[in-house]
């Protein structure tokens, strides 16, 4: 549990840019390098398929899906091809491996495939507004309100959030995934605590 800790005690120092300190760096080092001693064998294959993707049928099944919901998405650029209709279109655009499992691999991809550049531009805003009131209320709302650590529930939403967005959502295809909207409301409604409280939140 305290190597635990420590490890958010990083993330939260990282994403509001203070220094890190030697131990923490000690510790970063070695939690990655004891992940990398004890990797199997099968993680380290993959990795030398890095520099030529065409050997292994995954990466080359996910490319092949990015590119087929981007002709998707040329081809009905407007609306899409509709929510949730990605994988009866697929095999119009892609005949790769893995034709089976006709999923984009990719939330994005699927939102601009799916709904057209109209649902991608909203979804997009989603996404900006809300990092832009956790930005704040890291940055500006007061550490507690009546005992409510206000400060670090943004961090650690925000944390969640960034992880979902750059990591999980550029890896899967997640666009009806329910987890992430419940982080949105609960963003929103750490907002509406602070402004509630008659504190504004510098923009």
């Amino acid at each position: 549990m305290s190597t635990l800790s420590k490890l958010s005690n990083l993330f939260s120092i990282i994403i509001q840019k203070k220094k890190l300190s030697p131990k923490l760096l000690i510790l970063l080092v070695l939690f990655l390098g004891t992940i990398l001693l004890f990797a199997p064998h099968q993680y380290w294959e993959r990795q030398k398929t890095l520099t030529n993707y065409q050997e292994e049928g995954s990466a080359v099944s996910r490319v092949g899906l990015v590119k087929a919901g981007l002709e998707m998405w040329k081809d009905h650029p407007v609306f899409g091809v509709g929510q949730r209709n990605f994988k009866y279109v697929c095999p119009n655009y892609y005949h790769g491996p893995g034709t089976n499992t006709r999923v984009a691999h990719n939330t994005y991809i699927e939102i601009l495939a799916e709904g057209g550049i109209c649902t991608f531009v909203i979804y997009i805003f989603l996404i900006f507004s809300i990092a832009r009131k956790l930005r704040l209320l890291r940055k500006y709302a007061p550490v507690e309100i009546d005992g409510f650590a206000v400060r670090d529930m943004a961090i650690i939403l925000e944390i969640t959030l960034y992880g979902f967005w750059c990591i999980h959502s550029v890896f899967l295809n997640k666009a009806y995934y329910v987890a992430p909207y419940f982080f949105y409301a609960m963003s929103v409604a750490l907002e509406s605590i602070v402004r509630s409280n008659g504190m504004l939140l510098k923009k």
